[in-house]
């Protein structure tokens, strides 16, 4: 059988030994996701050196945007675009993947909001870069902190943050510190927990309210 790796490399038409930077999701830079910036961050590293590639699975408002921005870019043939895909195609695209990237800004929706792409990292292995905002510090362990999470507020931090996340080194490492920590982060767990916290809440007895009358 065709394993996942040969197909994502055979669509982007890329070797075995290229490195492959995925972002899986929406390209709407509005909604927070800041695809722009990692978009600038790749261009600053030695792609063509190294054979490290960029590509996208997902669309979005700002897609059509997005991609004529990378056809007038030196490195428009390190960029792929995948284009929409349906789950689970994207938890097979992060097994092939090198390093995982989520791009975010400070927005109210990102702070609020879970972080699919930590996710990912986690469930299958591959190392994330991540903006450190919201849940994402506590989704991942606090060992890998300093590795994974950038400053989202540095221009410069998240290309610094790129080219150590694809040290031959750090996959390893990755994956050693977070074997079995998606685990809490699982539905049958979280459901569990909050089921126990509804039940708590119901179980608590009633207090009554005395009316107080004056005369």
């Amino acid at each position: 059988a065709t394993t996942p790796s040969v197909r994502l490399r055979e669509r982007v038409g890329l070797s075995s030994d290229a490195k492959i930077i995925l972002y899986v999701g929406s390209l709407s830079i509005s909604s927070g996701h800041r695809v722009d910036a990692l978009l600038a961050a790749f261009g600053d590293l030695e792609y063509a050196k190294a054979d490290i590639h960029l590509v996208f699975a997902g669309d979005g408002i700002d897609a059509a945007h997005l991609r004529q921005q990378v056809e007038r870019s030196p490195a428009r043939t390190h960029i792929h675009f995948l284009g929409r895909f349906t789950p689970p195609d994207d938890f097979a695209f992060a097994q092939e993947a090198d390093l995982l990237v989520d791009p975010v800004d400070r927005s109210r929706a990102n702070e609020a909001k879970s972080s699919h792409r930590v996710l990912l990292a986690l469930a299958t292995g591959t190392p994330v870069i991540a903006g450190a905002v919201g849940i994402r510090p506590l989704l991942l362990p606090p060992a890998l902190h300093t590795a994974c999470l950038y400053d989202s507020d540095n221009p410069k931090a998240l290309g610094a943050a790129l080219i150590h996340g694809l040290h031959p080194t750090f996959r390893a490492q990755f994956r050693s510190r977070t074997l079995g920590h998606v685990e809490q982060w699982t539905w049958p767990v979280l459901g569990k927990q909050f089921v126990r916290l509804l039940e708590s809440v119901t179980s608590r007895p009633k207090t009554s309210s005395r009316r107080c009358s004056t005369s």
